[in-house]
């Protein structure tokens, strides 16, 4: 068993992307050079790999959980879940919504002059890029926090002539 399943974005670790998968320690590393991240945590791989084998929580995880929930709620004098006082809330003050995420990013994308995505799209831009990058399936279904490669693969397909160029030029034969 982990000494511990849950931490801060700000709380320094040294278990890097192994810990934290990649969503994680990329949260870790922006609050880290000073990117001003509103306050989270997360939860370890440990966490994950210990409830795959057992199909259940750890033992320890849900309380570690609620004080984390409990920290946040009083850094942020916000409560999770609240009607009256959420802590994720719009320029208006409500609870904020996926039509909310995707209307903000669609005029962000408008104001630097590009067509508008939705988040899901970036999400595969990204994984493209990755990939065209000369990144393997493995780290790009780390970065995601995907729990299967299987679900990683979808964006293989998107990049076929780049893996094609890659083969020919790695593969003995050409």
């Amino acid at each position: 068993m982990a000494d511990r399943y849950v931490f801060d974005f700000d709380e320094p670790t040294t278990g890097g992307r192994e810990l934290l998968g990649g969503k994680g320690i990329g949260l870790a590393e922006m609050t880290g050079m000073g990117v001003p991240v509103p306050a989270g945590f997360t939860i370890t791989t440990d966490a994950c790999r210990a409830y795959m084998a057992e199909s259940d929580l750890p033992a320890g995880l849900e309380e570690e959980v609620d004080e984390h929930v409990r920290r946040l709620e009083e850094r942020a004098g916000k409560r999770f879940g609240s009607s009256d006082d959420a802590l994720l809330v719009s320029v208006r003050g409500r609870r904020l919504r996926p039509s909310d995420v995707r209307r903000i990013l669609g005029r962000r994308a408008r104001l630097a002059g590009l067509p508008a995505r939705s988040p899901h799209a970036l999400r595969h831009a990204y994984a493209t890029h990755l990939l065209e990058g000369g990144a393997g399936l493995r780290e790009i279904q780390q970065r995601l926090g995907h729990a299967s490669a299987e679900t990683t693969q979808i964006y293989a397909h998107v990049a076929v002539p780049h893996l094609q160029r890659a083969h020919a030029a790695s593969h003995p034969r050409g």
